[in-house]
């Protein structure tokens, strides 16, 4: 990882700093749940066919699935976790089944260590300085 450059020309100063860093957060409780219960329904072919409503309202006692779960479903499709099947923003969970959610490997993974993937970030700080004009 390189940190620094600094180029000294007279009259010229410049200095720039390259900071790279890894962001990564543990999953949600409702994240990991979801994980959980998609790689377990892909073993058990029973729950295929139960819409995704049903499915956490009958056995973990979420009332809206709407506003709890689609909205972490999505976001884990967007992070990679997931493949969901005609699911979006205004998707109702009465109408989905649980057949449309598969995990990727991603997920899998995220599933099996508890940890969301993180993103690299970089970020440059420079500073340019003339010696010999008054500032």
């Amino acid at each position: 990882m390189k940190l620094t450059d600094v180029t000294l020309s007279y009259p010229f100063i410049q200095y720039r700093v390259d900071v790279t860093h890894f962001t990564a957060r543990r999953s949600t409780a409702i994240e990991w749940l979801i994980l959980e219960a998609v790689q377990r329904v892909q073993q058990i072919p029973e729950y295929l066919e139960m819409p995704i409503e049903n499915f956490f309202s009958l056995l973990f006692g979420i009332t809206d699935t709407n506003q709890m779960i689609r909205p972490c479903l999505l976001n884990l499709r967007d992070i990679g976790a997931l493949q969901l099947d005609s699911v979006y923003d205004q998707t109702d969970m009465k109408e989905t089944t649980m057949r449309q959610l598969h995990l990727t490997d991603v997920g899998a993974s995220m599933q099996k260590d508890g940890k969301l993937p993180g993103a690299n970030s970089t970020d440059r700080i420079e500073f340019f300085y003339h010696v010999l004009r008054k500032h």
